[in-house]
């Protein structure tokens, strides 16, 4: 082989070598400007829950707050009912009742927007639902739960069921574990 054809043959190794490094750098340059804006409809869908939860978080500092006071309202009563005062220890649960109502609203307004639905099959249709996605419009509270269903149609047929027949029904797409629950909630919260 001669020195002149050796030297063509580097040169088009030469080259296409030089062409595969071309080829990868812009490869890696699409793939990081693809991260790049990966990376930043990411970070506005994170600004975007952040500025929810903003909102939460002074809500929480409220109910923070209404809890110290009932805390100290139940306290009192107990004092009042140890010395023998009822209609203080009365008083004093009231007053207590009247800081824990909003804290409940709270709560349960923050599962009805932030909280996954409980169940993965629509309780009307029984098809299944993605429970991350399920839009507000489709959804209810019930039994302090949140509820998802497949389509806009099937709320409404739901709040027109008696709640025998939505037990009925959630008792087909849930867990038992989870439908328990449910009942045990409603229990608790049930003066007797």
């Amino acid at each position: 082989m001669t020195k002149r054809r050796l030297g063509r043959m580097l040169d088009g190794i030469l080259a296409m070598v030089l062409i595969f490094i071309m080829a990868a750098a812009i490869t890696f340059a699409q793939l990081q400007s693809e991260e790049t804006v990966k990376d930043a409809d990411q970070l506005e869908k994170e600004i975007v829950e952040l500025k929810g939860v903003e909102k939460y978080v002074e809500i929480f500092k409220a109910n923070i707050e209404d809890l110290d006071y009932a805390a100290g309202s139940l306290d009192a009563a107990s004092e009042a009912i140890d010395s023998g005062d009822t209609e203080i220890a009365k008083a004093q649960l009231e007053k207590a009742g009247t800081f824990l109502a909003p804290v409940k609203d709270s709560m349960n307004e923050y599962i009805s927007e932030m909280a996954p639905v409980i169940n993965s099959l629509c309780p009307v249709s029984e098809l299944t639902i993605d429970q991350a996605k399920v839009p507000k419009t489709q959804t209810r509270m019930y039994k302090d739960s949140k509820i998802g269903f497949c389509s806009l149609a099937c709320p409404a047929t739901w709040d027109d069921l008696s709640d025998a027949e939505r037990d009925e029904k959630l008792k087909k797409v849930v867990s038992q574990e989870t439908f328990e629950n449910m009942f045990q909630q409603e229990q608790k919260e049930t003066p007797e």
